[in-house]
């Protein structure tokens, strides 16, 4: 593999641990000893280790009497240096890498860990029809404990699926991988990390705050010190998304700047980014327009490469660019902030990123109605409505109330009789962030006020107009399973028995 640019390590200490390691790699025990600890740490997705192994690894490739006495292969060190790659967040290199070693026919002990490390590298890359074409390992010998390698896969689908708006299956997926991780290795293990920030991400979109809050609790340090770049996006952005449905906004922007820190220091430059974009969103929300302002400047002095945001458009660059034209939006650019938010919402979704693509298609529609074009601006937004209640995706819109509210009060009023079910998710968006339900005082079993969700008073109004749970089912796109799970949480919130007992309750507190 001569062809193949090996990765040089990212600090001088790092590349200081190499040569004390691998100049004292003698022999075939000794050498095979430090593999053997590498393959441990993968296996245990100890994230430090490996990344200062990579440096060791491509000391070890660049000695020709490790390769020539047979002390190690080739192929088995590639193999290793493309798992690093991954998680240095360097997947164009790791596709590179492990395509080139499958190419020369791998054998068996390495293939699918190869061919996992392929499928990972693809999702990142957006090469997805590579990525679905690809089956998951089912039979497995080799280096890598196979739960390791169902796990890992199984949380990459759920990552892959959420992205697409299939909340579901995302939810179907991550759930395997978070039960198949404690059956295999304990509920603590890291092996779930990803999966249980995908399924906490996927909770808290389709309005279970509580849920996606129990699920990582109490984890912010295992995602610091174990989590892979993909991890710390999905687990550290609902955490923050958390804090400010909760009303804490200090925390919330608390946890984007450890984020952000904490990927600047792995040198993980488009994770930084995401985080500065959300920093900057949290910024705007408080009303620190300037300091907004500010935190893209250094932002952007940071990044030499991206001398000038706008077109094009690429991975490094969009996050910036979507602050950019938060802050357009916020100055009262909104001829700037609609065209910018309508393109970039066009370009993730041709990389299938919807989640992303619905959400500045709603700003797109916002930028538009306050430009003064409200017919195209409700269109838009209706379109960005419908997408959503189709997939069960409804925080997003309501996290973005602040900014979309009136254009989205003028399309209920405006375009009521072409509604249909998106009236109640309209409803549901533009009610009160926060509802305490009043608990009767003879009550005992309960305390304290309960919080019914977004998608619970939805599915209450939908029962108050004697609907069944197949129809609300067809109405919300949801399963007639899912709704009887919403009517369960429902009712002990409430403390009902009854549909009729829920409906005048609810009538009762002006819910409905």
């Amino acid at each position: 593999m001569e062809d193949i640019n090996y990765v040089r390590p990212p600090v001088v200490v790092e590349a200081a641990f190499s040569l004390d390691v691998s100049s004292h790699v003698q022999n075939v025990a000794q050498t095979r000893g430090l593999l053997d600890a590498i393959w441990l740490a993968a296996e245990r997705f100890e994230r430090d280790e490996l990344l200062r192994y990579v440096a060791v690894i491509n000391s070890l490739i660049q000695r020709q009497d490790v390769i020539a006495q047979r002390w190690a292969s080739r192929e088995e060190l590639e193999t290793l240096l493309a798992i690093g790659l991954i998680w240095q967040d360097e997947a164009a290199r790791a596709l590179e890498l492990a395509s080139a070693v499958l190419k020369r026919s791998a054998t068996q002990r390495f293939r699918l860990v190869l061919l996992t490390v392929v499928r990972y590298a693809c999702w990142k890359t957006r090469r997805l029809g590579v990525f679905y074409d690809l089956p998951m390992p089912r039979h497995y010998w080799g280096r890598l404990n196979m739960q390791a390698l169902k796990i890992i896969n199984l949380s990459l689908e759920a990552a892959a699926e959420a992205e697409q708006l299939r909340l579901k299956l995302a939810e179907r997926n991550a759930r395997r991988a978070v039960a198949l991780s404690e059956l295999a290795f304990g509920v603590d293990a890291n092996a779930a990390l990803l999966s249980r920030c995908v399924l906490a991400a996927v909770a808290y979109e389709m309005g279970g705050i509580e849920e996606s809050h129990a699920l990582i609790r109490g984890r912010d340090a295992a995602i610091d010190q174990y989590g892979s770049a993909d991890t710390t996006l999905w687990g550290m952005t609902v955490a923050a998304r958390i804090a400010m449905a909760n009303q804490q906004p200090r925390q919330a922007l608390a946890v984007i700047r450890r984020a952000h820190a904490v990927s600047r220091q792995r040198g993980w430059k488009a994770l930084a980014a995401h985080f500065v974009e959300q920093e900057i969103t949290l910024l705007i929300s408080a009303g620190h327009l300037l300091l907004a302002t500010q935190t893209l400047t250094r932002a952007l002095r940071r990044e030499p490469s991206i001398a000038q945001l706008g077109l094009p458009i690429d991975e490094m660059a969009w996050p910036l660019e979507a602050a950019r034209l938060r802050i357009a939006f916020a100055t009262g650019d909104f001829a700037q902030a609609a065209d910018g938010f309508t393109r970039l919402s066009c370009w993730l979704n041709e990389r299938n990123q919807e989640t992303f693509a619905v959400r500045f298609a709603a700003l797109a529609a916002a930028s538009l109605f306050h430009g003064g074009h409200p017919e195209e601006a409700c269109a838009g937004l209706l379109k960005a409505l419908d997408l959503g209640a189709s997939a069960g995706f409804f925080r997003t819109f309501v996290d973005e109330l602040e900014v979309i509210a009136p254009c989205l009060r003028r399309t209920r009023a405006s375009m009521k009789h072409q509604l249909g079910h998106l009236n109640a998710y309209i409803n549901a968006i533009l009610a009160p962030r926060n509802v305490a339900v009043a608990v009767p005082e003879n009550n005992a079993a309960h305390e304290m006020t309960q919080i019914l969700s977004r998608r619970e008073i939805v599915v209450l109004h939908l029962i108050s107009k004697g609907y069944s749970n197949k129809i609300i089912a067809r109405e919300l796109h949801i399963t007639p399973e899912t709704v009887k799970s919403h009517i369960k949480r429902m009712s002990l919130k409430l403390s009902t028995k009854r549909r009729a007992e829920a409906v005048a309750l609810g009538k009762s507190l002006g819910i409905i």
